[in-house]
């Protein structure tokens, strides 16, 4: 009994020693607080306001700010409305006026469009801010394709070829990634083909195959191999004449060879594989 009580108080007496230490602490950074924050106390009672965003943004950073308020509003807007309203389609089409490399309002717009099959409103609201917006790869893609689904061919190889020669081109060609480029490629090269432009192409992947990165890019070669294909067997027979089916049977080749290697190097899609098969056949 006695050795219990002896252990309580002397536990008892650790407890208020680590007490006392701890309040001590306590006081001392409290009055180190205070200290401080009387440091920063400003003469006179002020009520705290955010700056001027004109001048802590940039004309690029105000824009931005301004399109993703205008994709707050047109979130909330269909929300509250539970669907797609015209409030809401202004809002979206704004944000992509302001800011045209926006994917989220790029693709609340194209989902309502193309479930509702009106490509030919896409075109309408959308084709003057892609042309407006040349290196705005992925809007202008959209509206080229859609161009091409109303047998406006024509149009898309205009915009699509602008689009081309601005990314390509300085101070965009850094940019813009090896991806949106070979996509653009693909989808222009296509409608080169189409429009058997076959010495424009060519012109064109001398200029592609250029850029190191898109050389050594699957997707860039496969249009290259699409196209060669599609030209290949175009035009006369004979040593003279023959001479620009030759020199494409050979650049086919020589990309096909590129595709499969880099096939051959990474883990491929379904889809680039399916292309393949489509071009030996």
């Amino acid at each position: 009994m006695l050795q219990h009580t002896m252990v309580c108080i002397k536990n008892n007496r650790t407890g208020y020693i680590i007490h006392s230490v701890v309040f001590c602490c306590v006081c001392l950074f409290s009055s180190f607080t205070l200290k401080a924050a009387s440091d920063y106390t400003p003469c006179e009672e002020k009520p705290l306001t955010l700056p001027s965003l004109n001048k802590t943004l940039s004309p690029e950073g105000r824009k931005k700010a301004e399109a993703l308020a205008l994709f707050a509003m047109g979130c909330r807007e269909m929300r509250e409305r539970r669907g797609f309203t015209p409030k809401a389609e202004k809002a979206f089409i704004g944000v992509l006026n302001l800011n045209p490399d926006s994917k989220g309002a790029l693709k609340v717009l194209l989902t309502e469009w193309t479930l509702k099959r009106k490509p030919k409103l896409l075109v309408k609201k959308l084709l003057p801010i892609a042309q407006k917006y040349p290196e705005a790869v992925n809007l202008n893609l959209v509206v080229g394709n859609t161009l091409r689904l109303l047998n406006k061919s024509d149009e898309a190889l205009i915009l699509l070829e602008k689009s081309f020669v601005t990314v390509m081109g300085e101070p965009w060609t850094s940019k813009i990634s090896t991806e949106q480029k070979s996509k653009l490629i693909f989808n222009l090269t296509a409608l080169l083909a189409k429009k058997r432009k076959w010495d424009e192409g060519e012109t064109l992947f001398g200029r592609v195959f250029e850029d190191a990165n898109l050389a050594e890019n699957i997707m860039s070669r496969l249009a290259a191999a699409k196209f060669f294909a599609a030209c290949a067997d175009q035009g006369p027979d004979g040593f003279l004449a023959g001479w620009s089916k030759r020199r494409r049977k050979k650049a086919l080749m020589s990309n096909l060879a590129i595709v499969e290697r880099l096939c051959s190097e990474k883990e491929t899609p379904a889809s680039i594989l399916l292309t393949i098969c489509k071009i030996y056949k």
